[in-house]
């Protein structure tokens, strides 16, 4: 592959994660959630959030592991794999929440 797929993918990943952010500090609503703000939602709907949160960072981190083992850009190799730490990191701190506050 070229390193113009692997550039739009650095990208995409890029976008998609800044999404995200907005998605947890309140710029953007939740898809998955009514857009009703001050109200304590259900635990129901708590648990779609953290679960549509955790597959789209899982998303993420897999386009960010196809570019950690492409690029050869030096600065950009660096940039891509602490990204992709942050991304593991996150996903985990998801994870837990889900394990921990959700069990089955």
């Amino acid at each position: 592959m070229s390193d113009r797929y692997y550039d739009n993918l650095w990208k995409d990943a890029i976008l998609q994660i800044r999404l995200l952010l907005d998605i947890e500090t309140g710029k953007q609503p939740c898809p998955r959630l009514p857009n009703e703000r001050n109200k304590k939602l259900p635990i129901s709907d708590v648990y779609k959030y953290f679960a549509y949160l955790y597959v789209r960072y899982a998303l993420v981190y897999n386009k960010l592991e196809k570019c950690s083992s492409a690029i050869v850009h030096p600065q950009k190799l660096f940039d891509c794999r602490e990204t992709l730490h942050i991304v593991m990191a996150h996903l985990s701190e998801i994870r837990q929440k889900l394990v921990v506050n959700f069990p089955p």
